[in-house]
């Protein structure tokens, strides 16, 4: 033991006075520090030699830092690096504390994995950037547009009154017996408010702030105020600047996912069991049900890549085999775009017929206020009939693609959980887009095309929310 202690202190001090040879090392900075720890971290030497190398590496510079004393400047620098530093991991401990759904998280990690909680993660990070916008457009384009149309009802009404005042009393009449609307703003009266209108979006919510079709371009607000605000300019900057924020934010995650995605494992992840079971536990866990979720996550990930393996080994390598699979594929994937297309037309037509319901009920209301008798109908009913009607159709159909994939027999778990992905985007895509090109062609109507789009996407998203919390009610 004693001969080969002193091997070792030979052989650490071999080591410390090669490495002072170099200066970049020696050099009393945070960089030389990390350059020093990454040189002995690659050394073929137990850790007792590396111990006793690091303690006479960092005396060696100790006594060079006395002879060559800190500047002022590099303490202070030294001093605000450290500090920020600090209140990095201070305040990351603390919003990781307030983080939304974090249990929840967890929880999914847990029972399904890391994969599936990334995903669930990616939806909370929509979430804010959702957020970000609303607030956004709301301080720039909505307060100012409810603003400045507040200031024209005012404007109008005491320009009125003025003309009114100005004109002989032999020459004047009641404001009453005249036909004057002193609320006008050049948009159709505003009715009355209906609970039905938080499920359709119509009626009340029709002409407000809430759809685009409300807004005009010569909506400014004017009074008071040196520089007119423009509304149309304001609506234009703040909708790029949001979506040059988003794709600088989408840039920055996309950067950083490739790197520890592709560049940093290019070489492939070597001993990846070893890995997951002696450097996948987290010790900083400090509760007990914390502990059971981390241990049921390494058993799930373990699991997962034991069962890929398993999938990769018995694949079979028949022509028979395969022709059989590819044909299975190629079948369920024509089935997959017949739905698709299926899906698409329904959709379409229950758009026109309700479209020439809304024709037929204005033409209704136009009756009815020249003869003076209620002949409209409501078409409410059918609004949300197309709406359960596509919503129920984007619940039940990727219920139906995970079902079918299973029997395309994928290698990986994972490649059947992303074709499941792609399919049930894809249907999605479909619906979004025949709103889309429904409402433009019909840009010529009386309906407003902006206002009748926002209403669709409304309703998709008040039915999906109505029947997500019944499904969650139910189970």
């Amino acid at each position: 033991d004693i001969e080969e202690d002193e091997e070792g202190e030979k052989n650490a001090d071999q080591i410390a006075s090669e490495i002072e040879q170099n200066d970049q090392l020696m050099d009393d900075t945070p960089l030389a520090e990390k350059l020093r720890m990454e040189a002995l971290r690659e050394m073929p030497q137990n850790l007792t030699v590396k111990r006793t190398v690091k303690v006479k590496l960092t005396n060696t510079i100790s006594r060079k830092s006395k002879h060559r004393p800190i500047s002022c400047w590099k303490i202070s620098k030294y001093q605000i690096g450290i500090l920020l530093s600090r209140l990095h991991l201070a305040m990351r401990d603390v919003f990781s504390s307030w983080e939304l759904w974090y249990s929840s998280m967890k929880e999914i990690e847990g029972h399904f994995g890391s994969g599936v909680a990334a995903y669930f993660k990616f939806l909370r990070w929509l979430f804010f950037m959702n957020l970000f916008v609303c607030i956004v457009s709301m301080c720039f384009v909505v307060v100012p547009n409810i603003v400045q149309r507040r200031a024209d009802v005012q404007n109008r009404s005491s320009s009125l009154t003025e003309l009114l005042s100005s004109v002989p009393d032999q020459m004047h009449r009641p404001v009453q017996d005249m036909d004057v609307d002193f609320n006008s703003t050049d948009k159709p009266a505003p009715t009355y408010f209906k609970m039905g209108n938080f499920l359709t979006g119509e009626g009340y919510f029709t002409n407000s702030s809430l759809y685009y079709g409300y807004y005009t371009s010569l909506s400014r607000v004017k009074e008071r105020v040196p520089n007119n605000y423009s509304i149309p300019k304001a609506y234009f900057i703040t909708a790029l600047l949001s979506y040059f924020f988003t794709f600088f934010i989408i840039s920055v995650g996309m950067a950083g996912s490739y790197r520890k995605s592709f560049i940093e494992t290019s070489g492939g992840i070597k001993n990846i069991y070893a890995h997951k079971v002696f450097c996948g536990w987290d010790f900083s866990i400090a509760s007990e049900r914390a502990a059971k979720l981390k241990a049921d996550s390494l058993a799930r990930e373990l699991k997962d890549l034991m069962e890929e393996d398993a999938r990769a080994v018995l694949r079979q390598s028949d022509w028979c085999h395969e022709f059989y699979v590819k044909c299975v594929r190629l079948a369920i994937t024509g089935l997959f775009l017949a739905l698709s297309a299926g899906t698409g037309y329904l959709i379409y037509a229950l758009l026109t017929h309700s479209f020439l319901a809304k024709l037929n009920s204005q033409a209704g209301h136009v009756i009815e206020i020249v003869l003076d008798e209620e002949t409209t109908v409501s078409t409410a009913g059918e609004s949300i009939a197309i709406s359960f009607v596509t919503t129920s159709i984007l619940i039940l159909l990727p219920m139906l693609f995970s079902f079918l994939v299973r029997y395309e027999e994928y290698h990986r778990p994972r490649m059947s959980l992303y074709v499941t992905m792609v399919r049930t985007f894809l249907l999605e895509l479909i619906v979004v887009a025949v709103l889309v090109v429904f409402w433009l062609r019909r840009e010529d109507s009386e309906l407003c095309w902006e206002t009748s789009l926002g209403q669709e996407v409304y309703r998709l998203i008040m039915t999906d929310l109505l029947l997500a919390v019944l499904g969650m009610t139910l189970a």
